[in-house]
């Protein structure tokens, strides 16, 4: 952290990036009692009365992926340069326009940040043209705090954050929150309670309830506090700068052998041990069935394993009119099934917004098969 004596904490206001709101606040992450709402073109008011303060920003987690990655050997300047490959395996896309910001350390595993880099310039931008020192930035939901291990969760505008981790977090609308709790106890059976800044939403009563407190002072003591920052850390220049070249050649090149290996003996495991657990279910399951039912099993399963897509389709779900609830819901292969209730007008309205982001395709029994659209 900064030696800074004082921080100037902003958010955007909403969803525009063209306003701010501010708080500032000393180094021991107190309040001075100075705070307001600023529009970018303004932020030279804030420069001007403080000049010798330091920024931090808090922007939207959903604006970025956040990745655990296995690293072998050491985590210097030339290792970390295969940060983006490794990133790309876990996204499945291409990393050509992304930046990849390391977060924190823990043995060979490293978590690590991916958002487009014309995002990060976006953020920074204003405060460059402002001249005002901006020396974080952190996702709003991990400036939330986190205590013995439990999840904690905010009020935050139209929506809740919820930190799961010391370095996970996400956004959830209102209208998918009950679902989206749902899939996480599933995932994390024995996950602590979740801790609540403030009352918590209808039909949460095995939260536990903290004190209501201010929603923005909560995260900017917390940001102020916190030692975490997407802008990359300046690195220092090597003595034989003509060598790293070189050793990022050789690192690369043995990472990719290595992870391609690893990668090859990990999905020979995985198809082995899905194909005998299917196998000694069939004949109890689809007693004198042929290959072919049996293969539809085996490929069903290994969609079921993909959990992780799940968080995804989630973050693409729009807010549903009001009026329209969720009557049915359900994962299958890629798809995600919805039967909603409401009138006809507030059906006709959540199906041009899930429309957006989906594939809809219309069954007979009234329901709705979502695949995501390719962004590609």
């Amino acid at each position: 952290m900064s030696k800074t004596a004082h921080w100037l904490v902003l958010a955007p206001a909403g969803d525009s990036e063209e306003a701010f709101v501010w708080m500032r606040l000393n180094a021991q992450a107190e309040p001075e009692g100075a705070r307001g709402e600023v529009t970018a073109a303004q932020l030279t008011t804030l420069a001007a009365r403080y000049p010798d303060d330091a920024c931090c920003l808090l922007v939207p987690v959903s604006a970025l992926a956040i990745e655990r990655v296995h690293l072998p050997g050491r985590h210097d300047a030339a290792g970390l340069r295969a940060l983006p490959w490794l990133v790309e395996e876990k996204l499945a896309g291409t990393m050509e326009h992304m930046v990849t910001v390391p977060l924190a350390r823990a043995g060979e595993n490293i978590w690590v940040a991916a958002l487009e880099q014309s995002q990060l310039t976006r953020w920074q931008a204003p405060f460059q043209a402002a001249s005002l020192r901006l020396e974080k930035i952190i996702p709003d939901a991990l400036a939330l705090p986190l205590h013995d291990d439990a999840p904690s969760a905010l009020r935050w505008r139209d929506g809740w954050l919820v930190r799961t981790a010391g370095w996970q977090g996400t956004q959830v609308d209102d209208n998918w929150l009950t679902l989206w709790l749902t899939a996480r106890q599933r995932e994390c059976p024995d996950e602590k309670p979740l801790r609540c800044y403030g009352d918590a939403p209808p039909g949460c009563n095995d939260w536990q309830v903290q004190p209501q407190q201010d929603a923005f002072m909560l995260l900017a003591c917390e940001a102020v506090r916190a030692d975490i920052s997407l802008l990359p850390k300046p690195v220092s220049h090597a003595r034989w700068a003509w060598r790293q070249p070189l050793y990022a050649a050789v690192a690369m090149l043995v990472l990719l052998f290595t992870w391609q290996g690893l990668g090859l003996w990990q999905l020979m495991r995985q198809g082995d041990a899905l194909e005998q657990q299917v196998r000694q279910q069939v004949g109890a399951r689809f007693p004198g069935e042929s290959q072919a039912n049996w293969q539809a099993v085996v490929r069903r399963a290994m969609a079921q394993q993909r959990g992780g897509e799940f968080a995804l389709w989630m973050a693409a779900l729009p807010p549903l009119p009001e009026g329209v609830t969720v009557r049915e819901f359900s994962w299958r292969s890629e798809a995600l099934r919805l039967v909603l209730n409401g009138e006809a007008a507030g059906l006709a309205r959540a199906q041009q917004r899930l429309a957006e982001a989906f594939t809809l395709e219309r069954q007979r029994d009234g329901a709705f098969l979502l695949t995501l659209k390719d962004e590609s």
